[in-house]
């Protein structure tokens, strides 16, 4: 792999002008509560990446949880970046960093969705006040098609400024769920006039179909942090497979962990937390799959288990309401690390990890037919005098 070219991430040419960079304002509610989940890190990563290119950001999110003293409503400033956490009725409970609005919905939890929904005039009132604030220049950005674009979109109307909408796949699949008499006319206003950054084709085509007219979008990957090598593989068996991401369902490592029932010679390590982790230790246990769960890693920890992985997978399944990955970061950092991958055939992955990728249905038994292709490929990087320096 060309050095750099994991790195799909480019800025879109409206956030500068003349004068340079311009301030840039990012309604979101995906900001990370703590610097111990994953839940929102690809956010956080790119308002780093638009911080180093010369853009003044400050962010809007709700406040997190109640238990999280370091996140209470207010503001600060670290790493150059502007963080407005904002209160809303009932906001101790924290639902935003718990579950995003489409699974909240998803799950049935209206009185959560409710309160949710009951954070968006006060967030709305912030990005607004933080725009103003910014100067005629600044631009918003709304990190999700909602409620994120809803809130930049209206709050650059009413100030007559630009705003730009990140779409990822669980924002679209919800609005694309309503009925077509309140989803179309919502997604159009949640996109506003400006072409939306969307993370990959398929998401883009449902944003389409949603809209009810082809558009002009940018479509890429969110950015991620630059390969650090630590350390090179161990020489194998066992195989070193990483799996990173929340533990939710639509991530399927479910799906790996029955795969790898009664296959020597591996290792799984699972950097992620969430829901499902308790029941994900269970079923490695009783299937006797060597599963080593790891809990979030971030910064030297994620880079020495990635350098020191021989593979990486990624099972993603497609949920019953049809919500699938979009270009998950995870996969992007796998791939700044040289790693093969494995990878089901849903959402984006198999066009953002490349033509040689080992691909599968999001099924056990076609992830373990698959198995033998990506060994094989662990097997000749594990044999490459490049593996130690390829991703430098």
């Amino acid at each position: 792999m060309e050095p750099g070219a994991w790195d799909r991430w480019r800025t879109p040419t409206a956030w500068s002008d003349a004068h340079g960079p311009r301030p840039l304002v990012m309604a979101t509610t995906s900001w990370p509560a703590t610097p111990h989940v994953l839940a929102g890190t690809f956010v956080r990563t790119l308002a780093e990446r638009l911080r180093s290119e010369g853009h003044p950001v400050t962010v809007v999110t709700p406040a997190g949880p109640l238990d999280d003293g370091d996140h209470q409503p207010g503001v600060t400033v670290s790493g150059g970046l502007t963080v407005h956490r904002t209160a809303f009725p009932g906001w101790r409970g924290g639902p935003f960093h718990r579950d995003g609005l489409p699974e909240l919905l998803e799950a049935g939890e209206t009185r959560g969705a409710a309160v949710a929904v009951a954070a968006l005039p006060g967030l709305l009132v912030e990005t607004a006040i933080a725009l103003h604030a910014a100067g005629p220049r600044a631009h918003a950005i709304g990190h999700w098609l909602v409620p994120g674009g809803l809130i930049a979109q209206v709050a650059a109307r009413l100030l007559d400024r630009d705003a730009t909408t990140v779409c990822h796949s669980g924002g679209v699949r919800l609005v694309h769920r309503l009925p077509r008499w309140l989803g179309r006319p919502l997604a159009r206003l949640a996109v506003g006039a400006a072409p939306p950054v969307v993370t990959c084709a398929e998401v883009l085509e449902l944003l389409e179909a949603v809209l009810g007219h082809p558009i002009a979008a940018q479509v890429t990957p969110m950015p991620v942090e630059p390969p650090r090598r630590v350390t090179a593989p161990p020489v194998p068996p066992p195989w070193r497979v990483v799996f990173l991401g929340r533990l939710v369902p639509v991530k399927g490592l479910d799906l790996l962990i029955d795969a790898l029932a009664g296959v020597h010679d591996v290792e799984l390590h699972v950097a992620g937390d969430g829901p499902e982790r308790v029941a994900l230790e269970a079923q490695a246990r009783r299937l006797g799959v060597v599963a080593r769960f790891h809990g979030v890693v971030t910064g030297d920890a994620k880079a020495l288990l990635l350098s020191s992985a021989h593979g990486f997978a990624l099972t993603s399944r497609r949920l019953p309401n049809g919500r699938t990955e979009g270009a998950p970061v995870s996969l992007m950092e796998a791939l700044s690390y040289g790693l093969p991958v494995v990878v089901s055939d849903v959402g984006g992955l198999a066009g953002l990890a490349g033509p040689r990728a080992v691909v599968c249905a999001p099924d056990a038994s076609a992830i373990r037919a698959a198995w033998p292709a990506f060994e094989a490929q662990m097997r000749a990087r594990a044999q490459s005098p490049t593996t130690t320096n390829e991703a430098q």
